[in-house]
């Protein structure tokens, strides 16, 4: 009767004259051709390769476990070890690892169809009809500038804009104004378009409510006079404000007085106002002694109301200005000719001339003489 080991000589002796290679239960390693390989344990449903490696199949057809315990995957076919080995099959083959294996779900891009999942959208958003949106101006590129509606980001990862001046490169959609000229070079934005980014991309560096606007009085023009509200500006390119009588554009604050007129014409600058520009836009003329304001004119003077010191005229001339009003400027401007040291215009006492009225004596009359009772 034969040995265990000699049964066991010809099991092995006759399994390798068909080709195949064994495998036996309780043996841990064996030696075939001077080619070191793994024995899988013998199980139920096991299968032979054609390259002389063995493979247990589960029941789903993929494969699983080696001698050691190891599990192993793939789903080509090959064995591949999920504790990131590798088995080896008697022809020295061996398979990757299934955690390499697989490519992640590409991300819709702009204005491709997200059928109601924002999500999916490389961009993160979605433009109310179920397309993918791109990104505007000041917020994250979700990880790359093409999410971006000009293409373009900042090194910190925010969508932005070429301002005027700057190369295009091409892509004139990139500009904050949308438009390049003939060499490629980003325009500025006109006046009365949407100030996209910063409000130096407006041809006049100015921006009000969302729009590029034109450059106030008292400040640059920005390098063309074209840029002004007033559209005139000073020797040293300044704008000026917009003078009397001018279309005020809808706009009265750019308006040497602040203000217009029922037509809609800028007016003059009233007595006191602040000068803004020069002595031709009060409506008196005259400057104040200070040079600081608008001065009005006295009594006599040919003028207006609005350029009178009392605000009335008589015969085309001012009027003067009666007891307890303001003086404005001067007691000069009083019918009275006196002031009560606060300002305003005070009465004429008993004994002293009238000043050709006897409204302007504190009793209201007079004496034969003139002078007030």
């Amino acid at each position: 009767m034969l040995s265990g080991r000699e049964t066991l000589v010809l099991v092995l002796a006759s399994t390798l004259a068909a080709g195949g290679c064994a495998a036996v239960l309780g043996i841990d390693e064996q030696t075939f051709d001077g080619d070191a390989g793994s024995v899988d344990a013998a199980r139920d449903g096991r299968s032979t390769r054609a390259d002389g490696g063995h493979d247990a199949t589960k029941a789903d057809g993929s494969h699983t476990t080696h001698h050691d315990g190891s599990a192993s995957t793939s789903s080509s076919g090959n064995t591949g070890s999920s504790s990131g080995g590798s088995s080896s099959s008697s022809s020295g083959s061996s398979s990757s690892s299934s955690s390499g294996s697989g490519d992640a779900a590409s991300c819709i891009p702009n204005g491709g169809y997200d059928n109601g999942n924002q999500a999916a959208c490389c961009t993160g958003n979605d433009d109310g009809n179920n397309h993918c949106a791109c990104v505007d101006l000041g917020y994250g590129d979700n990880g790359s500038a093409t999410n971006c509606c000009t293409g373009i980001a900042d090194s910190g990862g925010d969508c932005t804009c070429l301002g005027p001046g700057t190369s295009d490169d091409g892509n004139d959609g990139a500009c904050c104004s949308g438009a390049a000229d003939a060499t490629g070079t980003c325009t500025c934005i006109a006046t009365g378009d949407d100030a996209v980014g910063d409000p130096s991309n407006c041809c006049t560096a100015y921006s009000d409510r969302g729009s590029c606007t034109c450059v106030p009085g008292g400040t640059t023009d920005n390098g063309s006079v074209s840029n002004c509200c007033s559209g005139t500006a000073n020797g040293g390119g300044t704008c000026t404000c917009i003078a009397p009588g001018t279309s005020a554009g809808g706009n009265p604050t750019h308006c040497c007085s602040g203000a217009d007129n029922a037509m809609g014409l800028c007016t003059c600058i009233p007595v006191l106002g602040n000068i803004n520009g020069t002595v031709a836009n009060c409506c008196s003329g005259v400057l104040s002694p200070m040079m600081q304001h608008c001065w009005c004119l006295g009594p006599g003077v040919a003028g207006t109301p609005v350029s009178c010191c009392s605000g009335a005229v008589a015969g085309g001339n001012c009027t003067c200005i009666p007891n307890g009003s303001p003086e404005l400027t001067h007691a000069s401007n009083c019918c009275s000719g006196n002031d009560d040291g606060n300002g305003n215009c005070a009465c004429i006492p008993a004994g002293s001339s009238d000043n050709g009225s006897a409204a302007n004596c504190c009793s209201g009359t007079i004496s034969g003489g003139g002078d007030c009772n």
